[in-house]
């Protein structure tokens, strides 16, 4: 089991401020994946969409059992793992 990277971002304000990628990991059935994009959406977040059914590969390269996931990437390195709706609230601020 890969080691758990160190959150060095708690906050999308701290992502923002460093150029940071945003990463949403969603299926298309998933309705709690549909809350998440909404959120991040309405708090006016750069994030990329990634669908697990058309990139598993890319999924399973970091690991990923569940939807919705957010990761945070700066500098090629994971620097924050979100994985549920009520965490990626809490990275908003809300």
């Amino acid at each position: 089991r890969p080691e758990e990277p160190v959150c060095a971002v708690a906050t999308a304000d701290e992502a923002k401020a460093a150029g940071d990628r945003v990463l949403l990991f969603a299926t298309q059935t998933c309705p709690n994946c549909k809350i998440a994009a909404g959120l991040l959406e309405k708090a006016g977040i750069d994030f990329e969409k990634i669908s697990v059914e058309e990139q598993p590969d890319t999924a399973k390269s970091f690991g990923l059992k569940q939807a919705p996931a957010l990761i945070v990437i700066s500098d090629g390195k994971e620097q924050g793992r979100f994985g549920n709706v009520s965490e990626i609230r809490k990275f908003i601020g809300m």
